[in-house]
């Protein structure tokens, strides 16, 4: 028994071994569901061999003898090495990617169930209820500035003011994209992949009603009211929707629940200072937070679930042989 059990240990070790291997190996474009297939069949065969004998099974012989069988130990994994990019056709992956998160996204709300459109109709409630009180609020605000409190919330968001312009930052997630995908870092390829990706798609969303709404910001002192098609520019808040886009991307990739709060925290102290600096009303910053946490939720679920899709799935065990009667030689006589 203890022979047994010690190989049953020995086996699953291998087994979790080479399964773990197979899943480090995936390219993060792979995300998309495109892959090596025949690489990963060959992963696959390999922890299946080591399943079929975990649990230690022998085949008795005519003579009664018991023969333990042996697992084959699976094939070495080849390190990955610099000769197997192919920036090429990633690229083409990567764009393939893009081109079918934006078809989503755009096609979202023509595929809404119940509760999306609750979300919805939720979200415009609170977006009308701040309209109808933007110059309120932003009075307050102003009137407020040096409240220990409210200077407090804000301050940070001063000091990082330069993360909502996409100008500034996309060259660093450009470089970490490199970086990561030169360096097989799949965590930084993909957090500044889904980044990069959620700032164009959220862009051209914003780009879209800037144009058609024209609203005025607030230190052009025309209030509230004041739109001109194709001239205003507050509504909604670029800095809002980019800031939250990384916080929604970022807290995705951690699993440190107080990291997910600094986060947003960072991301609403950013978004309160364009209100504090008069630029822009404070629904428009609701809104654009609502459009860069939506826009990058729904790509970073996509790409989870392709990859979910794309994984193998784990195989049941071959069903054990029944148990044999163990054959005695017959006596020979004299």
């Amino acid at each position: 028994m203890e022979i047994r059990r010690g190989f049953w240990k020995r086996c699953c070790a291998a087994r979790t071994a080479a399964l773990a291997l197979g899943l480090s190996t995936w390219p993060a474009w792979s995300v998309a569901g495109e892959f090596d297939s025949l690489r990963l069949e060959t992963r696959f065969s390999q922890v299946l061999t080591v399943d079929a004998y975990a649990a230690g099974d022998s085949l008795v012989d005519s003579w009664g003898t018991a023969e333990s069988i042996e697992a084959p130990p699976p094939a070495p994994e080849r390190e990955r090495a610099f000769s197997d990019l192919k920036p090429a056709r990633d690229i083409g992956r990567g764009l393939r990617v893009l081109a079918a998160d934006a078809r989503a996204v755009f096609a979202a709300p023509f595929h809404m169930d119940r509760g999306d459109a609750l979300w919805t109709l939720g979200t415009v409630v609170v977006a009308g209820a701040l309209y109808s009180q933007d110059q309120q609020v932003l009075d307050a605000v102003d009137r407020n500035s040096e409240n220990q409190v409210l200077h407090a919330a804000i301050q940070p968001g001063r000091a990082l003011e330069k993360l909502g312009f996409i100008g500034s930052t996309a060259p660093y997630y450009a470089a970490g994209l490199t970086l990561g995908y030169v360096m097989r870092w799949d965590l930084m390829t993909e957090m500044s992949a889904e980044i990069l990706e959620s700032h164009l798609i959220a862009g051209t969303v914003r780009n879209l009603l800037e144009g058609a709404v024209g609203r005025s910001r607030p230190r052009s002192g025309q209030g509230p009211r004041d739109f001109h098609f194709r001239e205003g520019d507050s509504f909604p808040s670029g800095h809002a929707s980019v800031v939250f886009e990384v916080a929604t991307v970022a807290a995705h990739h951690t699993r440190s629940i107080p990291l997910r709060i600094l986060y947003y925290t960072i991301a609403t102290s950013i978004s309160l200072q364009r209100v504090d600096s008069f630029s822009h009303w404070p629904s428009d910053i609701f809104v654009g937070a609502v459009i860069g946490t939506a826009v990058a939720r729904g790509i970073v679920r996509r790409h989870a679930e392709a990859k979910r899709t794309a994984a193998p799935a784990p195989s049941a065990p071959p069903a054990a042989a029944p148990a044999s009667t163990p054959v005695t030689r017959p006596a020979i006589e004299d």
